[in-house]
């Protein structure tokens, strides 16, 4: 999984136990769930990564799971269980095991593609039943019907090798027209392609499309050979006006040998 999140897991656990915390004085039987509503994906996550995705943990029962409440533009879409686990979490020293993170997957649910949405997602307290916003929450976003990867090569590699390689398909238009798909060397464009060469991988991988969906880009000429080069790839979806999007699988970096 890939996630974007605005603080570090440990500064926003220790934001949180502070603002939860009371001399023992006052202290209350009851705290509220805390956890986070990660941006997975940026602003306009492509088709896999339409996602709702965080964690959340009652500090009074941290063993148990906790539920949480996934809204769009104010509408419940779905609710979920946050008991998957990360390591991260851990590492943070979120209160429980790890197990304490969720992520659904929202397209399948319903949500409208290439549409902005505001994404409200809330946990329940073990013991009152009350909702509690997670930080960070909502999101703005708007997820995109594209999906992507680049698959090439990496690492110092000789001349037949010195290419980018991957797949890219809109799914508002699976079968055409194909998209464009452009490489950038060091963050310049050198190239730019189209996404209409035959994958059966991507077929057989259930993605419903033809499968003129490939992609690749001959690089010698485009790179200084013997000199590392970050190389990354864009596809450009089809509506949005014609918006460039981050192809997953990058950036990569190559040295191409002449």
């Amino acid at each position: 999984m890939r996630n974007n999140r605005s603080r570090p897991i440990a500064v926003l656990i220790a934001t949180m136990l502070m603002a939860f915390s009371v001399p023992t004085a006052l202290a209350v039987d009851n705290q509220p769930p805390i956890g986070s509503h990660d941006n997975v994906g940026g602003a306009f996550p492509g088709r896999g990564e339409c996602v709702a995705a965080g964690w959340a943990v009652d500090p009074d029962d941290p063993l148990s799971r906790v539920s949480v409440r996934i809204s769009v533009d104010g509408d419940l879409l779905t609710t979920a269980v946050a008991d998957q686990f990360r390591q991260d979490l851990v590492d943070a020293g979120v209160p429980g095991d790890g197990f304490s993170s969720f992520y659904v997957f929202m397209g399948p649910l319903g949500i409208t593609f290439d549409a902005s949405h505001s994404i409200l997602i809330e946990a329940q307290d073990l013991q009152t039943g009350d909702w509690t916003q997670l930080d960070g929450t909502p999101n703005t976003i708007t997820c995109t019907n594209v999906a992507a990867s680049y698959d090439g090569n990496e690492g110092t590699v000789g001349r037949r090798d010195c290419i980018a390689t991957g797949w890219a398909a809109d799914f508002d238009t699976p079968n055409g027209p194909r998209v464009q798909v452009r490489i950038k060397v060091d963050g310049k464009v050198v190239a730019e392609t189209t996404a209409d060469g035959f994958r059966q991988d991507v077929i057989d991988a259930g993605y419903p499309t033809d499968g003129f969906v490939g992609w690749s880009v001959d690089l010698f000429g485009r790179v200084t050979p013997r000199v590392p080069h970050l190389i990354t790839a864009e596809v450009r979806d089809t509506g949005l006006k014609k918006l460039w999007l981050a192809v997953p699988g990058g950036p990569k970096q190559l040295n191409c040998l002449p």
